[in-house]
């Protein structure tokens, strides 16, 4: 008897482990966690800027080019980006706009105006589009 007591444990046990349930067709203990709504699709046309104009890499890399390479790239300057690919300047968008935006970066004598900065938050912002 305490062996058929045990191995009725032990099925419900494992019933409650791996289905969530008790035997028999009985519900849960807990509800399961809401499933979120699915995600929007991308967007087929990159963001615009405020003059409405699209960016894409082309637009921001001969920038990061002009006025970021010189320490990054070319004196080797942690931390070492390359900005001449894509996928990694898109990796590290957030940190790139973070030290645009509060103007730590470029340093003296390259300098962003507001219009450049906008292009690169845009670009960023929009997941950096090729």
């Amino acid at each position: 008897m305490k062996k058929n007591l045990q191995l009725k444990l032990i099925q419900i046990f494992l019933s409650v482990a791996i289905f969530g349930c008790a035997p028999g067709g009985g519900s849960p203990t807990t509800t399961p966690p809401a499933t979120p709504p699915p995600a929007a699709p991308p967007s087929e046309t990159p963001p615009e800027t405020s003059s409405g104009a699209q960016v894409l890499w082309a637009d921001v890399s001969p920038l990061l080019q002009q006025k970021c390479t010189l320490c990054h790239e070319d004196r080797g300057l942690p931390p070492r980006l390359l900005f001449r690919e894509v996928g990694l300047t898109r990796n590290m968008g957030s940190s790139i706009v973070s030290a645009i935006e509060s103007r730590r970066m470029p340093r003296p004598p390259e300098v962003l105006d507001a219009s450049e900065i906008e292009l690169i938050k845009t670009w960023v912002v929009s997941g950096g589009p090729e």
